[in-house]
Parts: C-alpha cells; sequence; structure tokens
C-alpha cells in the first residue's frame, strides 16, 4: 500500500473500528502482535502495510478488504462477536488495560470502591498486602501497595472503613468496613 491517500483512509477506518470495538491502543497491538508505536502510526496514516498485515487486521475486525480500504467508513457490528474479536474479548477480559472502559472502571479508587468492598473482603480486617493478594488471586488484577495505601486511607477518611494499627509501634494498619 503506497498511497498516501490510501493511508490515509486506511488510518482512519483502522482508528474507528479500534474506538467501535473498545480496544485500547494497548489492547489492539496486542491483539495484532505490533507494537503500540506502530498503531498509532497505522491511525495517523504513517504506515505502509503488507499485504499480510492488512489482512490479519481485517481478519481480526471480521471485515473484508475491500471495506477497509473504501473511503466508506466501514460499519462493525459487536452484537454478533464472532472470530477473533470474540476470542480476543474472552480471553482478555480481566485486562484493563485492553478495553476503554474497563480502563476507566479498574482505576485503583473505583476498583477498590466498586468491586472489593461489595465483594466482602472487608467484612474482616484485612492489611494491605492482603489485599493485594486477594485481588491478584481473585481478580488477576495487579495493584500496588503505595497506591492501595493511599486509596484505603482516603476510605478510611470518608468514614467508609474503618483501620487500626497493626502493631503498636508501626504505620501499617488493618481495614475493615465499617458496621
Amino acid at each position: 500500500m503506497k498511497s498516501i491517500h490510501l493511508s490515509k483512509i486506511i488510518g482512519r477506518n483502522f482508528k474507528t473500528l479500534r474506538l467501535k470495538a473498545g480496544l485500547t491502543s494497548k489492547g489492539i497491538a496486542f491483539a495484532l502482535k505490533i507494537s503500540i508505536s506502530y498503531v498509532l502510526m497505522i491511525e495517523r496514516g504513517g504506515a505502509n502495510l503488507s499485504q499480510e498485515k492488512l489482512e490479519s487486521i481485517c481478519n481480526f475486525f471480521d471485515i473484508p478488504v475491500s471495506l477497509f480500504v473504501s473511503e466508506k467508513l466501514p460499519k462493525l457490528d459487536l452484537s454478533r462477536k464472532k472470530g477473533l474479536i470474540s476470542s480476543f474479548y474472552i480471553q482478555n477480559k480481566h485486562n484493563h488495560d485492553f478495553f476503554i472502559e474497563r480502563k476507566k472502571e479498574y482505576k485503583v479508587a473505583t476498583f477498590l470502591k466498586d468491586v472489593l468492598l461489595s465483594d466482602g473482603i472487608f467484612n474482616e480486617e484485612r492489611s494491605v498486602k492482603e489485599i493485594i493478594t486477594y485481588s491478584k488471586g481473585k481478580f488477576a488484577r495487579v495493584l500496588k501497595s503505595q497506591e492501595v495505601s493511599r486509596e484505603l486511607r482516603r476510605l478510611y477518611e470518608k468514614g467508609v472503613l474503618a483501620r487500626r494499627k497493626k502493631y503498636e509501634s508501626s504505620t501499617s494498619y488493618l481495614y475493615r468496613k465499617l458496621e
């Protein structure tokens, strides 16, 4: 594909399909086994795609190449997710970095409030380390102790959680849901 005009059309269509599918740049890069910088280059219309890569993209979105390279924006019917895109959704459903909506939902503060508070882990006192281990095991969610500590402190200050020192002379705390 050498035409500058065609590269721009492909870039626009690629970005449109990615956004309609609700995928982040990182998600589509992972799905297509390309780098994020290459994704961005395609979307800017600055990449010369090989026939093989063009077919790979079209197979993923389940659309014909002729539609993908046309000036008319391709439609993506996500109600009938099938094929590669469906497999990608299923295999990566817990990876918040790959999906636009999940990325918003899975900020640490939101994850603690919307997922863990309703999950029952705070029915008993828990340390930051226990919360991190639980989140990784049950939700495949890797959390950093500093972020978790900060958000737990905020929930404590808002009166959502109770806390007490784990040891008399330490700054480690145990958190539990207020009754």
